[in-house]
């Protein structure tokens, strides 16, 4: 069972994304539930009705709230999609949505890429469910739905390809990416902390003159007999109002540090051999000026290659 503070977690990150939103049934009579064909290639006008709804369905108690998609400025309808649903199938998480606003460029885009996908476009019910991907044309009475059911592996891979093609989207991103997290489908099996394979110096900062960025030299030297091969980051926390600038990235679902930003310290085909080091230099922005610390600091290999 969901506690009430996880849940409430949850519900925090998602109105973080800016989209929550409860259920709204629309008052379509009669819907067709189509192939995937019928709604591949819509007409500008039709895609001003279309939401594309990512729905978890796999009957867990766990609060995982479905993403919308729709046009920018279009309304939010899933309702016509109720009338497609697959026997036998849970679609209890549509009482609330995620909403994400689209450009008709990046709508395209979704489906282009769903069209990729067979074991999504075949709009059959796999055996294990996971996801139920819908596209719904919201045209009152003459509404069009395709409604598929697919299974974790086919889950990892379309939730992969829209992260791709919204990547100019940083509220679809999110939410994909929220999804993905919460159904544990952004692991990266590679990301290996070897923090207690090295040791890590940070200086003291200096500051530019008449602002509060400061400079923090970095050293991480590899202080056991075997090789660290690359990719590898050093991904940290700080304490107090201290900010890193431009780091490389920021540590994905499923890896260590999960959210925390990373400076790439080897690249993929780079090692550092033992007793070998690494040298770099952060920018901070730190407006309090105080001594910079370190929360929480790791080294992974193969994560920013």
């Amino acid at each position: 069972m969901v506690s009430s503070g996880s849940r409430s977690s949850w519900l925090f990150a998602w109105f973080l994304i800016g989209g929550f939103q409860p259920l709204e049934v629309g008052t379509a009579s009669a819907v067709d539930c189509v192939g995937f064909d019928a709604v591949r290639t819509p007409t500008t006008q039709e895609l001003l009705r279309f939401n594309i709804k990512l729905t978890f369905v796999d009957a867990s108690l766990r609060p995982v709230w479905s993403v919308v998609l729709r046009e920018q400025g279009s309304s939010v309808d899933i309702g016509p999609a109720a009338f497609c649903r697959k026997e036998g199938i849970d679609y209890d998480q549509d009482i609330h949505l995620v909403t994400c606003s689209v450009t008709a460029t990046q709508m395209r885009s979704v489906l282009d890429s769903i069209a990729t996908i067979p074991g999504l476009t075949d709009g059959g019910r796999d055996s294990s469910a996971c996801l139920s991907v819908a596209v719904i044309d919201a045209n009152g009475a003459a509404s069009r739905v395709f409604d598929s059911i697919i299974d974790g592996a086919t889950s990892r891979l379309t939730l992969l390809k829209l992260r791709q093609g919204l990547s100019a989207n940083d509220s679809a991103t999110a939410a994909i990416s929220a999804l993905a997290c919460q159904l544990g489908l952004l692991w990266n099996p590679r990301a290996v902390d070897v923090t207690d394979q090295v040791s890590v110096t940070l200086s003291d900062g200096e500051y530019r003159s008449g602002d509060d960025r400061c400079v923090i030299k970095v050293r991480i030297r590899n202080t056991l007999a075997d090789t660290i091969a690359g990719p590898a980051v050093l991904a940290l926390r700080l304490y107090g109002a201290a900010v890193p600038l431009s780091p490389t990235g920021w540590m994905s679902c499923g890896e260590p540090l999960a959210g925390a930003p990373y400076y790439r310290i080897l690249t993929a085909g780079d090692s550092l051999a033992p007793n070998g080091s690494v040298e770099f230099e952060m920018m901070l922005s730190n407006p309090k000026r105080k001594r910079v610390e370190t929360m929480l600091l790791r080294v992974v290999r193969g994560v920013g290659g």
